[in-house]
C-alpha cells in the first residue's frame, strides 16, 4: 500500500515560542469539543447558552485586573473564543512581594465568603505566598498561566450547567506571536471581525461581545460637545472597555503611564496601536466590506484616510486577514524562528507600517 508524503509539520512547541523575560504579543484562541455550542442557541438541546458569553467576558476583566497582562482585544464566538494578550513581567517586576501574594490569593484563595468570593487571608496565608513570590510573579506574566485560568474556570461552569463531566475544550489553547506591528493591528482586525462570521450582523458595533464594541459603547456615552482628544481619553477609562489596553498614545493619553495602571481594571495604561478608536473603527469597516466582496481580489475603490495614512497595502493586508485564521494552526521550520525563537507570520507586509508603538515612559 502506498501512503502518500505528509506535508505537515510538527507543531513548534509553546516554549520555543513564548518566553518570560520578554513584552510579548500573542493572539489565543480555544475551541469547544462537544457538539454543544459554547454560547448562542444549542441546535442540539435547544437551549440558549447567551449568557456564556458574558462569563468569559467578565472572566477575562477580571484577571486583566490581576494578571501583568494587557488584553488588547477579544471577541467570543458560538463555538470558541479569541483573545490578544500582551505579556507584561516588566510590570511585574515593579510589585512588591505582598502584591504579588494578595493578587496570588484573589486567583487561587484557600477560603471564600458565602457569596464566593475570595475571604479575607490571614497573615500566614501570605507568609506561605510571600515566600513563593518569585515562581508566583512568574506565572502572574504568563500567557499560558492567563488562559489556563480562563479556560478552566469556563470549563467547571459550563459543565455544572451541562450536568456532565470531562473535556469541554479540545485541548491547550493555540497561539500565534504576533511579532511586529502590522501582526498586532490584523490580529485585532481579524479578532474584532471574527464575531461577524458567526452572527447575521453586518455592522462591527453589533457583533456581541468584542473589544470594539465595547470601546464603541463607551464612546457613544461621551457627550457629543467634548472634543475628538478628549472623548479618546474617556474611552480609554470607560466603564465597559476601561479593562482593555488603551487604542491611542503619546499626546492623546498624555497622563497615561506606559508601565503602571492608572486604576486597578489593567495591567498597565500602555495602548495597543497609534491610532484612534474612529480610524480603527474605519479600518475595520472598511476590511469587512472588503471580505465580503471577495477578500484580497476585491479591493474597494476608495479606501478609508487610515489605509492611506499608514501607507498600508490594500492587497497586502486583506491577504494578512483571509489568512490569518489558517497561521493558528501552520507550522514554521527552525530555520525561520527569529533570535527569540518568534517565527514571522505577516512577512509580507512588515515595514509597511510608518509608525511604530511609542516608547514606554518610565513609571
Amino acid at each position: 500500500m502506498m501512503f502518500r508524503k505528509a506535508v505537515t509539520m510538527a507543531r513548534i512547541n509553546r516554549r520555543m515560542v513564548l518566553s518570560e523575560t520578554e513584552i510579548q504579543v500573542v493572539h489565543c484562541t480555544n475551541r469547544c469539543v462537544r457538539r454543544a455550542n459554547l454560547c448562542g442557541l444549542d441546535p442540539v438541546t435547544g437551549r440558549d447558552l447567551e449568557h456564556r458569553r458574558q462569563w468569559i467576558r467578565d472572566r477575562l476583566a477580571f484577571l486583566a485586573g490581576l494578571f501583568a497582562i494587557d488584553v488588547l482585544s477579544y471577541a467570543v464566538t458560538g463555538n470558541q473564543f479569541h483573545v490578544i494578550l500582551r505579556s507584561r513581567p516588566d510590570v511585574a517586576r515593579e510589585w512588591k512581594e505582598d502584591e504579588v501574594a494578595i493578587r496570588w490569593w484573589q486567583l487561587f484563595p484557600q477560603r471564600r465568603t458565602r457569596e464566593g468570593d475570595a475571604a479575607e487571608p490571614a497573615e500566614m496565608d501570605l507568609k506561605v505566598l510571600v515566600a513563593r513570590s518569585a515562581e508566583l510573579r512568574l506565572r502572574l506574566s504568563s500567557v499560558s498561566w492567563f488562559m489556563r485560568c480562563v479556560s478552566e474556570v469556563i470549563a467547571r461552569w459550563a459543565n455544572a450547567e451541562d450536568q456532565c463531566t470531562g473535556r469541554f475544550w479540545e485541548g491547550r489553547f493555540k497561539s500565534t506571536l504576533l511579532s511586529d506591528n502590522a501582526a498586532v493591528l490584523g490580529g485585532m482586525i481579524f479578532v474584532d471581525l471574527n464575531a461577524l462570521q458567526t452572527t447575521e450582523t453586518s455592522s462591527v458595533e453589533n457583533a456581541p461581545c468584542t473589544g470594539l464594541r465595547e470601546r464603541l459603547q463607551d464612546l457613544a456615552a461621551v457627550p457629543p460637545d467634548v472634543n475628538r482628544a478628549k472623548a479618546e481619553l474617556l474611552v480609554a477609562t470607560g466603564e465597559q472597555s476601561g479593562w482593555l489596553s488603551p487604542m491611542r498614545c503619546q499626546e492623546v493619553n498624555e497622563k497615561i503611564s506606559g508601565t503602571c495602571s492608572s486604576g486597578q481594571r489593567r495591567a498597565s495604561d500602555w495602548c495597543c496601536a497609534d491610532l484612534s478608536l474612529i480610524d480603527y473603527r474605519q479600518l475595520a469597516e472598511w476590511t469587512a466590506a472588503c471580505v465580503r466582496s471577495g477578500g484580497a481580489h476585491a479591493v474597494l475603490e476608495y479606501p478609508p484616510r487610515v489605509v492611506r495614512g499608514l501607507q498600508l497595502d490594500p492587497t497586502g493586508w486583506l491577504n494578512l486577514i483571509s489568512r490569518f485564521s489558517k497561521r493558528r494552526t501552520c507550522s514554521f521550520p527552525l530555520s525561520t524562528i527569529s533570535r527569540t525563537g518568534a517565527p514571522s507570520p505577516v512577512a509580507t507586509i512588515a515595514g509597511q507600517f510608518s509608525w511604530t508603538w511609542p516608547a514606554r515612559q518610565p513609571g
